[in-house]
């Protein structure tokens, strides 16, 4: 909405936003849009797009969240046609796919067509066996960063009112959610030292030599 506004004459940037969130405009309520202003991005101005997260719903249920390349997904429909009107299939920790090297979505979900096919042809994934299809390592990196932020702004807030090494004060959802983030954490170190392996001088975030 943002982009059709500004070409159309109105508030450019975030100009928009900030006029329905002071409620500026009668008989729309003071909310927050989530939409960005893309002009500068189709007309070619800008080599990046101003949007660089976007949240799924599924429902009024959040699925999933993708973040530039990458989609973490939380829940999922049930394969086949029925899957619209079925309950959502709620996964046991985070599912993380690269979409931009699988634009389909095939190697995710309970109905993963790419482990199908690789069954098919003799379980043949590739030249190393066990490799993840997204395994660029520059990308891996940004997410594991990602993924640390989120962690220390987690712990900061439990802080405020959990005693200092007491996690039983913790909720079983809370304490869920931190062993949830350091297993998916630990599976995107395996990536990294894997492909490590197979690029001489790469280096960690500490600066050492992999």
């Amino acid at each position: 909405m943002p982009t059709f506004v500004d070409i159309a004459g109105g508030p450019k940037g975030d100009g928009l936003k900030k006029r329905i969130e002071a409620g500026e405009y009668r008989g729309i309520v003071k909310t927050t849009l989530d939409g960005f202003d893309q002009r500068d991005y189709l007309e070619g101005k800008s080599e990046k797009s101003a949007r660089d997260f976007f949240f799924y719903f599924s429902g009024a249920t959040p699925s999933a969240v993708r973040y530039k390349n990458w989609k973490m997904y939380y829940t999922m429909s049930q394969p086949g046609p029925a899957g619209w009107i079925m309950p959502l299939v709620p996964f046991h920790f985070t599912l993380v796919q690269n979409i931009k090297r699988d634009p389909f979505e095939q190697a995710v979900g309970i109905d993963q067509k790419t482990a199908r096919r690789a069954r098919a042809a003799g379980g043949r994934t590739g030249k190393r066996r066990g490799k993840p299809m997204s395994g660029h390592v520059e990308d891996l990196q940004r997410l594991r960063a990602l993924l640390v932020e989120q962690r220390r702004r987690l712990v900061r807030n439990l802080l405020k009112r959990v005693r200092p090494g007491e996690i039983h004060d913790l909720s079983a959802s809370e304490r869920a959610v931190l062993i949830e983030l350091e297993q998916v954490l630990g599976a995107i170190d395996g990536w990294i030292e894997e492909e490590g392996r197979h690029e001489p001088g790469m280096r960690n975030d500490e600066g050492d030599a992999r």
